[in-house]
């Protein structure tokens, strides 16, 4: 929550005061050829009704938006009777910027970047090889853009599908020990057990699955299984007294942020360095259902080889309160105190 800015008295100066009261300038002239943005061409990408159609890039050539939207639909229409699995659209991203991949066997693939769910920014298209163990991507268009280290973004032409959870994933197979990473909590996707980032960091659509069906451990072609990593898991064994702090910070890979007020609960646990556990390292406590890392969740300050002491960290809401946001009641309730025999886990959500 940011604090008020304080109100302050501003004197126009009498040239500033004589600006305001002059008519708007009128809009420059448009020049010739450029497109209104209804003019602009538009794919009808029939994801989300609440979102308009997307705008494509203005500069790239009509042939090429053609293309790209009939790869697209062919893609769409084949989806609704393929029996191939991981066939369908996935997303990785965050609310300004999301990253689109359509693919299914006979038609092909479609890649494209989409700014705040209102324009195409860049895009790629072409076959698809579907072998045992990869998923290939024939680009016969490739993306244009840069990548945000300034190098021009290409297409990845391997890929790896994975199940995990109720989610299918398509991992680029150079990144595939980042996805182990991930799917265990460890190294830089550890900071999504705290306070960090509401974004998807890999590519995922919802799982085609049996009712109640979950998958715990990801589900990986037999080559790629020895990059999957299993999550740091423990049970607090000891609750010390919990104490209230102000203007708390933390600071990982991806984000650093700043507790107004919270209260701090040692703990100890029942795994230390010889099970992966290292200073900083942040676990995520198993309950009640709804919570995440914005609510709370456990630091580790010191570490033994059989055992940690760290500090459940839980913010206080505008009344002094340890409450989390329940979805289902639509209301915000009490956490329970912090007790002994409450398990913990690298694992995300």
């Amino acid at each position: 929550m940011t604090r008020p800015v304080p109100a302050r008295l501003v004197k126009l100066s009498v040239a500033l005061a004589a600006a305001l009261l002059l008519p708007p300038a009128p809009p420059a002239p448009r020049a010739q050829g450029e497109q209104t943005p209804e003019e602009r061409p538009r794919l009808e990408h029939g994801l989300d009704e609440g979102y308009p159609p997307w705008h494509l890039p203005s500069d790239a050539p009509a042939a090429e938006l053609d293309a790209l939207r009939a790869r697209w639909e062919a893609i769409h229409e084949e989806l609704k009777t393929t029996e191939s699995e991981f066939a369908g659209t996935y997303w990785e991203g965050g609310e300004m910027r999301q990253h689109v991949v359509r693919f299914a066997p006979r038609s092909g693939f479609v890649i494209v970047h989409v700014y705040e769910n209102f324009a195409v920014t860049d895009f790629s298209y072409g076959g698809v090889e579907v072998t045992p163990s990869e998923i290939i991507f024939r680009v016969e268009r490739e993306q244009q853009g840069e990548s945000s280290d300034k190098q021009p973004r290409t297409t990845p032409r391997r890929w790896v599908a994975a199940r995990w959870m109720r989610s299918n994933y398509l991992v680029p197979a150079e990144s595939i020990s980042d996805f182990g990473d991930y799917v265990a909590g460890l190294g830089a996707f550890n900071d999504l057990n705290g306070p960090c980032c509401e974004f998807t960091p890999f590519l995922a659509s919802p799982a085609r699955v049996e009712p109640g069906g979950d998958f715990e451990r990801p589900v990986v072609p037999a080559r790629y299984e020895r990059f999957i990593k299993r999550p740091v898991e423990a049970t607090i064994r000891r609750v010390g007294r919990k104490r209230r702090v102000k203007d708390y910070g933390s600071e990982g890979e991806l984000y650093s942020h700043l507790h107004r007020t919270a209260t701090l609960t040692p703990v100890r646990i029942d795994a230390g360095s010889r099970h992966g556990v290292r200073r900083g390292l942040l676990f995520r406590l198993t309950g009640p259902p709804g919570t995440s890392g914005f609510e709370q969740y456990l630091k580790i300050t010191r570490v033994r080889p059989d055992s940690s002491d760290g500090v459940v960290v839980r913010d206080l809401d505008d009344d002094g309160r340890e409450t989390f946001y329940d979805r289902d009641a639509d209301k915000h309730v009490a956490l329970p105190p912090v007790a002994a025999g409450t398990r913990v886990t690298t694992r995300p959500r």
